[in-house]
Formats: C-alpha cells, sequence, structure tokens
C-alpha cells in the first residue's frame, strides 16, 4: 500500500469515520485478479463473503493505497489521488446513513475508480468514453461512439458555476484536448428544474452550460438524489428543503422529474 499501513490509509481516507476490518493478501490478491478480468465473478466471490458490503469496502481502501504510486508513475499528482478516492468516503457515509453499518454497496461504480477509468479534478468526475448515439449538436453531427469525457457530479459540496469553471479546465488540460466535448447524464440536466427553482440555482446554472439531446422519463435518479430514497407514494418524502417542498408538489401532481443527457463543447 505504498508504504501507508491500513490503519494511516484508512484514516486519510476516511477520516475518522469507523474502519473495516483489512483483507487477508490471499482475499485481496483473488479480488484484485477478478477486478479487470471478470466483474461478474468480482461481484460472485464478494458476496459469498460474511460480510460483502465491509469487505468491498475494505478492499477499495488497499487498492486505493496500491494505485497511489501508480498515479504517481503516470504523472498524476496526489492531490487528484486523494481527491478521487474522497469517493470511498461519500458513499461509506451514505452506506453508514442507511444502515447503520460499516461498508459500501456501489460495487460497479466504485470500479471504475480502481481501474482508473475515472479521475476527479476539483469539483467533478471524469471518465473518457463514447456516445452510445449519434447526436446533432450546433450543426454538427457526432457519431455513436464519438469520444467524450463523461461527467459525473459527486455529492458533499455545493455545484458553483466557478467550480465547475475549474473543473473543466483542468480536465482539458489532464486529458491533453484543448476543445473537449462534455457529456452528462444526470437529473441535474432535468428540463422540469427550472419550474423548481430559483434562476439564481447553482442547479440551473450547471444546466446552461448543456444542449440536451435525450430524456429518460423512466429514471427515478433525481428522487434518490433530492429525497435521499425512492417511494412509491410520494406523499412521505420530506419537505425539509425548498427543493424537496418544490419536488414533492411536482410529484403529488402526478408529474415526473426525468433525467436527461446532454452534451457541452468546451472552448
Amino acid at each position: 500500500m505504498n508504504n501507508l499501513g491500513f490503519e494511516e490509509l484508512g484514516r486519510m481516507i476516511l477520516g475518522q469515520d469507523p474502519l473495516p476490518s483489512p483483507l487477508s493478501p490471499a482475499l485481496c490478491g483473488e479480488l484484485r485478479f477478478l477486478l479487470r478480468l471478470d466483474q461478474e465473478a468480482f461481484r460472485r466471490v464478494l458476496e459469498e463473503q460474511r460480510n460483502p458490503q465491509e469487505t468491498f469496502l475494505s478492499f477499495c481502501l488497499m487498492m486505493a493505497g496500491e494505485l497511489r504510486e501508480q498515479y504517481r508513475l503516470s504523472g498524476i499528482s496526489d492531490t487528484v489521488w486523494q481527491d478521487t478516492f474522497s469517493d470511498i468516503a461519500i458513499w461509506s457515509r451514505r452506506y453508514r446513513r442507511e444502515t447503520g453499518k460499516t461498508g459500501l454497496a456501489q460495487y460497479g461504480w466504485l470500479c471504475h475508480h480502481l481501474t482508473m477509468e475515472l479521475f476527479r479534478l476539483g469539483r467533478l468526475q471524469f471518465q473518457p468514453g463514447g456516445l452510445d448515439q449519434p447526436v446533432e449538436l450546433e450543426g454538427k453531427t457526432y457519431p455513436m461512439g464519438s469520444p467524450v469525457l463523461w461527467v459525473h457530479i459527486p455529492g458533499g459540496e455545493p455545484l458553483t458555476p466557478e467550480g465547475c469553471r475549474d473543473s473543466y479546465r483542468q480536465a482539458a488540460e489532464f486529458f491533453r484536448s484543448e476543445h473537449p466535448v462534455f457529456a452528462c447524464e444526470s437529473w441535474l440536466l432535468s428540463p422540469v428544474l427550472p419550474k423548481l427553482l430559483g434562476a439564481d440555482s447553482n442547479i440551473l446554472a450547471f444546466q446552461r452550460d448543456y444542449t440536451v439531446f435525450a430524456l429518460h422519463p423512466e429514471s427515478r435518479q433525481a428522487e434518490e438524489r433530492i429525497f435521499g430514497r425512492v417511494l412509491d407514494d410520494p406523499a412521505g418524502y420530506p419537505e425539509d428543503t425548498s427543493l424537496q417542498r418544490a419536488a414533492k408538489a411536482w410529484l403529488l401532481k402526478g408529474e415526473k422529474i426525468p433525467a436527461a443527457s446532454g452534451l457541452y463543447c468546451y472552448k
């Protein structure tokens, strides 16, 4: 773990949160081998453990320690390493809030971090990939498979326009692309949100950079993110924030808050 003991590494990433038990070298080696080779087998081995979620948290911490040196060899700063793996703390705290236990449940999502497919640069996360459909934008056609940087928005901090601009700038430098095309699929791009938020909303400022090319009407990501869970009856949702109150009133009318996909051509 790059000369860091398990407890030291855990404190660096999780702060004062409870630490999981470290894995045996044999189990860690098996999971490391399967991580890239066979994600289904990787998940099966996790599920066979006495506590799969705690096992996965421990594995994520151990892999983060091993990848620190790989980051350095690739010319990536310790700041990017620590920011990227701060997602472990974000999701482990959510798991603790929901279950009262120590662990992680986001197997598929956090594997992107462990395979160096995703990096957090400032406020936003970026993942190189391709479009899954052709897109027409500003008179230009982007065929299916066109290279884009997929944008993900980690929780825990305000989504300020200044923070986003700095992240896009960092991404252009990090991926050595003068005019990258950013793609995002999120509830934050929902066309319903202007009806629920004030004009000075940070979320609407984020939206304005993107041109929406697809809606996902069956997605309930907005409810999960706004209320922390998805209920069959929206009457049970809390009303602690202005967004929760507006979203709940909208849902109680039988309306939906679809997610959307959009592109942002950085210049």
